[in-house]
C-alpha cells in the first residue's frame, strides 16, 4: 500500500509540474518569443512611415516634430523664425530694453522685465 501511495503521489507532482510549465509558458516557447520582436520592429517602421508621410504632406517644409505654426496664417514655421514666409507676420521682435529676441505676444522680456510693447 505504501509504494502504491508512492507512486500515486509522484504521478500527481509529475503532472502538476507539467500543468504548471505549461502555465508558465502558455504555449509560447523560444520560437514563438520572436515574433514579439517583430511585431516592435513593425511598429516602429509604421510609426515612422506616419511621420514621413505627415511631413511630405506639409510639402517638406517647417518643424514637423515640434508642430510649430504661424499663428496667423497656420503655415509651417520653425521656431527660429522672425517672420511667417507665408504671410509675413512677425513672429518674434527685439526687447526695446535689451535687445535680446522675444515673442511677439509676450507683454514682458524675461531677460530684463522690461515692457516689450514700450517704444524707445
Amino acid at each position: 500500500m505504501a509504494t502504491s501511495r508512492g507512486a500515486d503521489t509522484l504521478g500527481i507532482i509529475r503532472e502538476i509540474t507539467i500543468i504548471e510549465e505549461e502555465i508558465m509558458f502558455c504555449g509560447i516557447g523560444w520560437a514563438h518569443e520572436w515574433h514579439f520582436f517583430w511585431i516592435i520592429a513593425t511598429a516602429i517602421v509604421v510609426l515612422a512611415a506616419l511621420a514621413l508621410v505627415a511631413t511630405l504632406r506639409q510639402g517638406g517644409k517647417g518643424d514637423f516634430f515640434l508642430g510649430a505654426s504661424c499663428p496667423a496664417c497656420g503655415g509651417a514655421v520653425k521656431s527660429s523664425f522672425l517672420r511667417c514666409p507665408h504671410c509675413a507676420v512677425t513672429l518674434k521682435s527685439h526687447c526695446p530694453s535689451c535687445s535680446k529676441i522675444v515673442e511677439s505676444v509676450w507683454k514682458y522680456c524675461p531677460f530684463c522685465r522690461a515692457d516689450v510693447n514700450e517704444t524707445k
